[in-house]
């Protein structure tokens, strides 16, 4: 399934990341953030964001007591320079 949304999208009843990648019965994704100009991320503003990115999702997965169940990871092997992205997976046990 595919979903493309600006955010934040004022429609989204949830529009916080946690929200839309991982709460509920959600088995994780994949987040592609691009640069809304069109032009590739400086090297920084790349770490920046994903910092922010991360800092986020983890404070609203926080806030509903699941931040241990989820993997928030960068993908350095993608190579659209424009977008970041991000995992968002859920963590395993050795008994799943």
């Amino acid at each position: 399934m595919t979903n493309v949304d600006g955010h934040p999208n004022e429609e989204v009843l949830y529009g916080d990341l946690y929200e839309m990648s991982a709460a509920g019965v959600s088995s994780g994704g994949f987040i592609y953030l691009f640069n809304a100009t069109g032009e590739p991320f400086a090297a920084r503003d790349r770490q920046v964001t994903f910092n922010g990115m991360k800092q986020e999702f983890y404070a609203n997965a926080a806030s509903d007591g699941s931040e241990a169940d989820w993997n928030f990871e960068w993908f350095v092997d993608h190579d659209d320079v424009r977008a970041i992205v991000a995992g968002v997976l859920p963590v395993y046990s050795e008994d799943d």
